[in-house]
Order: structure tokens, then C-alpha cells, then sequence
């Protein structure tokens, strides 16, 4: 962790203010706020510009943390929570009436989450509350991996700066709230290894911004930059995306690399689809799939 305890210290006192603090994930940086404050929330949503059909995942600091804002606590939650936090893996179960109804887009479940970050971990323990998190970027746009990422957005947010984000795409999203337990939203962790139900974009889990979501991350544009994105096509003077061939150093450079391009002052971006296999692929094919799709 580079972020010194003064900052952290100073992050929190600004959040049990009522203020808004940017934050690291390994997966994105976070905007931040307490997840028990409505007018706070309501800031978030302002910032971002974010329809209050999206929820908010809540970051909590351990499993008895985050056990607190849950109506239930299924067998399978718990043994992926053990496994699996901190890190990058949101799980959604039933709420309970702790969690105000704007951070859940007034549905009846909460999404919680445990960061494998550090810094992030010892600023909800320093705030004494749970943070909603989503990315800090305006809605829709790429999200942000780097501090300066977030400052170029928002250049008068409060930001932890500790360096690039270590997994760069956003957590895993298993719902609870269904018959059988299914992926909402891919990431580093895949099904099987779950053990849950994969996840399908033709299940109902797109549709129209009106439509409110169970989970962050379902609308059909999303993560889309300023120039246009399109895949597997041959464009004249676009610039074209290139990334690793290995899978974690892709997921971890994807956003960085389309907000490069995006400064160029280009028209259009062009991504082959990725072929390998394997979660953080599907991952990976997910963000550019909706990042290319025409905004509702």
C-alpha cells in the first residue's frame, strides 16, 4: 500500500461528512461514499450522471461486515466468500433495511463486496461504513484504472492514489436472489470454478436504461469511449486496439489502452474480438461488446 494512513485518515473523514473520495479496487478505482447515507448516494448518481436504475455494489471490510447488510446468507454465498474475498468476486443476495433503497435501484437484493485492496480495506475500516464503489468515470465511459484517470474526469475529487489497478476489468457478479445461483456480470472468476450457472446476455439481463438492474454493469452500452469502437472490421485512419496475449495482462491493460487511442482525438477505434478462452476472455469480450454497442 502507497497511500499513507494521514490520507486515508483524511479520506474518511471526508466521507462520514457526507463527501465523495475516489479509491482503488484491483479491479477499477472506486467512487466513493457511505453506503448508509441516501444524500450521499444521491451525489454519486449526480457525479456520474448514473440512471437510478443502476445499482451500487457495496464494499464492506470482511464477511461478518458484509453479512450485516443481508436479509439472507445462503450455504453457497458464504463457502464463495470465504474463498474468494477479498477479491474480486460481488456477490447479490436479499437485502435487508440497512442499505438505503437508491443504492439498490430500489430493488430488494444489495450486491456486497469485499476489495482485495489494501488501501481501499483500511478506508471503510477508518470511515466505520460500508462504501458504495462503482467506477469513478462519468456513466457509460471507460472506466478508470489509474488515479489520473479519475483526476481527468473529476479534477476536484478527492483521490487515493495507489497506482494502476492490478486486475483492471470489474469484479465477478453471482446473484443469490435466483433459483439456481448464476454469473450477473463475467470476470476473472468463471463459473465453474464458482460452481454457479454461467452467464448469458440474451437472459434478460440487457434492455433499456429504463429498465432497473439487479446488478452493475448490465446496460447494452457501457464502457464505450468518446470515439466510435468497432469490432472485427477493416476501417480506414482508425486507430486499431492491440492487446497481450496473455489473458490477465490483457483485462489489465484493456482500459488503459482504449482511453490511449481515445486521446488521439480519433473517430473510430477498431478491437478484433478476442479468441482465447477462459473466464477473463469472456470477460474481456463482454466490456468490448458493450463498449461498441450504440448507447439507448
Amino acid at each position: 500500500m502507497t497511500v499513507s494512513q494521514r490520507e486515508i485518515d483524511n479520506a474518511a473523514r471526508a466521507i462520514n461528512a457526507g463527501e465523495l473520495v475516489a479509491f482503488p479496487t484491483e479491479t477499477v478505482y472506486g467512487l466513493g461514499a457511505d453506503a448508509l447515507n441516501k444524500d450521499a448516494i444521491r451525489k454519486v448518481f449526480a457525479l456520474k450522471g448514473r440512471p437510478s436504475t443502476n445499482p451500487l455494489i457495496v464494499h464492506c471490510r470482511g464477511i461478518a461486515h458484509a453479512r450485516m447488510f443481508a436479509a439472507d446468507w445462503p450455504d453457497h454465498a458464504h463457502d464463495l466468500a470465504n474463498r474468494f474475498w477479498p477479491g474480486p468476486l460481488t456477490i447479490v443476495v436479499r437485502k435487508n433495511a440497512f442499505i438505503p433503497p437508491i443504492a439498490t435501484a430500489n430493488g430488494d437484493t444489495v450486491a456486497l463486496r469485499v476489495p482485495a485492496n489494501d488501501t481501499a480495506r483500511a478506508l471503510i475500516e477508518a470511515a466505520s461504513v460500508p462504501l458504495v464503489g462503482p467506477s469513478a468515470n462519468p456513466s457509460g465511459t471507460i472506466s478508470p484504472t489509474t488515479a489520473q484517470h479519475v483526476q481527468d474526469a473529476f479534477p476536484d475529487l478527492l483521490v487515493l492514489d495507489d497506482g494502476p489497478c492490478t486486475t483492471g476489468v470489474e469484479s465477478t457478479v453471482v446473484t443469490f436472489a435466483h433459483v439456481t445461483p448464476r454469473v450477473l456480470r463475467p470476470g476473472v472468476l468463471g463459473h465453474e470454478e464458482l460452481g454457479v450457472a454461467p452467464f448469458e446476455a440474451t437472459s434478460g439481463s440487457d434492455g433499456s436504461s429504463s429498465d432497473p438492474k439487479t446488478s452493475p454493469g448490465l446496460f447494452k452500452s457501457h464502457y464505450a469511449p468518446r470515439a466510435r469502437l468497432v469490432l472485427d472490421q477493416d476501417v480506414p485512419g482508425a486507430e486499431r486496439l492491440h492487446l497481450p496475449d496473455n489473458a490477465a495482462d490483457a483485462a489489465r491493460e484493456l482500459y488503459a489502452r482504449l482511453r490511449a487511442l481515445d486521446s488521439t482525438g480519433t473517430d473510430t477505434i477498431v478491437a478484433n474480438t478476442p479468441k482465447g478462452t477462459g473466464p477473463i476472455w469472456d470477460a474481456i469480450r463482454d466490456r468490448l461488446r458493450r463498449a461498441a454497442a450504440p448507447a439507448d
